[in-house]
């Protein structure tokens, strides 16, 4: 989970939700500089349906396939500017 933007915890709230929605998330941190303005979860092992289900959980709606077996993750997430956490 990268936060693509300026605002502070959104990576750790969305490692939260997918957390509760039983993904097992081994990574959060910042996404690089250039990331989408909008959010994006990637597949990067051909399995869109596991993406599109993340996707769902964080209400996320532009899913991509990026395939890159170097990463050893299953799907990014990149949190853009129009993310919202869920409200508690």
């Amino acid at each position: 989970v990268l936060n693509g933007t300026t605002t502070s915890g959104l990576a750790r709230a969305a490692t939260r939700v997918l957390r509760d929605h039983h993904f097992d998330v081994v990574e959060m941190g910042n996404a690089p500089h250039g990331s989408p303005p909008q959010s994006v979860v990637i597949d990067r092992v051909g399995d869109l349906e596991q993406a599109q289900q993340a996707a769902d959980a964080l209400g996320i709606t532009r899913v991509e396939s990026h395939r890159d077996a170097t990463l050893q993750v299953e799907v990014t997430v990149v949190l853009g500017s129009d993310w919202r956490a869920p409200a508690n």
